[in-house]
């Protein structure tokens, strides 16, 4: 993904929201509950999270737009969508 993706997923899902934040991305990318405790220590847990599951090799962007879709993030979804074309 471009950089202005990244940066979008950064921005809005780095703020606390039980169920719609990046603890529950990390959680639907298979990151278990130790790793997300560690990751939350990060100065940026988003990026981390993103920069691991990347380099997954069943990690496609639309996978990633499903995982938000059932996180109900369609504000998310919008606007990363012009920087992962149509997925």
């Amino acid at each position: 993904m471009s950089y202005k993706a990244h940066f979008c997923l950064y921005k809005h899902l780095r703020p606390a929201n039980p169920g719609h934040d990046w603890k529950t991305l990390a959680d639907f990318l298979g990151f278990s509950h130790q790793e997300i405790l560690y990751y939350s220590y990060e100065s940026d847990p988003v990026e981390t999270i993103i920069a691991k599951w990347e380099r997954q090799p069943e990690s496609t962007v639309s996978r990633l737009l499903e995982y938000l879709k059932m996180m109900e993030r369609d504000d998310v979804i919008e606007d990363i969508q012009p920087f992962v074309g149509k997925y």
